[in-house]
């Protein structure tokens, strides 16, 4: 009994994180090639670093991002894992990749300010998810299910960040004629 219940608290996190991945595509719109004022960039510079900020650092990162969510659905979903497979999974193999896909995601610098704080709510997104395998890691290894409810909050709030960070970022493609489509769910 006791296993149900932890396995169905893990599965409330697996479900939010269902929207988490994404596919973008981008699409130039001809706009006037004006100068922005607040940083000397033209328009069509800032449509640039847009494009290539989406297509050429972030859509590569979307598909490891959906292998690793996948996976994690996978071991939360399965009905014959044991907490120990569950565990060993979690420490091996998806803690371990989710960090190194972190530090992928923490690397990129685009220079565009407000590209760069909407950057930040999406490395917020993928450490508020690492943050919430962990908690779950340390609630197997303490037997303490509440840290499992803790997991979760972190797990939706790296959601909740997701999406600011996707209506930010196609808000701004908006802005400077790029039309910017993050796919929420992805198979």
């Amino acid at each position: 009994m006791k296993n149900i219940l932890w396995i169905s608290l893990l599965l409330a996190g697996a479900l939010s994180l269902s929207g988490c991945t994404f596919t973008v595509t981008t699409n130039s719109k001809s706009g006037k090639n004006t100068t922005n004022e607040r940083n000397n960039m033209s328009n069509a510079e800032i449509r640039k670093e847009i494009e290539q900020y989406v297509t050429v650092q972030l859509q590569p990162l979307g598909s490891e991002e959906k292998r690793l969510i996948k996976r994690y659905q996978e071991i939360v979903t399965s009905k014959t894992i044991t907490k120990k497979a569950f565990y060993d999974t979690l420490t091996k193999d998806i803690i371990p990749d989710y960090t190194a896909f972190s530090k992928k995601v923490e690397a990129l610098h685009p220079t565009l300010p407000a590209l760069q704080k909407a950057h930040q709510k999406y490395l917020s997104g993928v450490l508020g998810h690492l943050n919430g395998f962990k908690l779950i890691k340390e609630s197997i290894e303490t037997n303490n299910q509440s840290k499992v409810t803790e997991a979760n909050a972190s797990i939706d709030k790296g959601v909740q960040d997701f999406h600011s960070y996707h209506r930010d970022v196609e808000k701004l493609g908006e802005q400077y004629g790029v039309t910017v489509t993050f796919n929420q769910n992805p198979n």
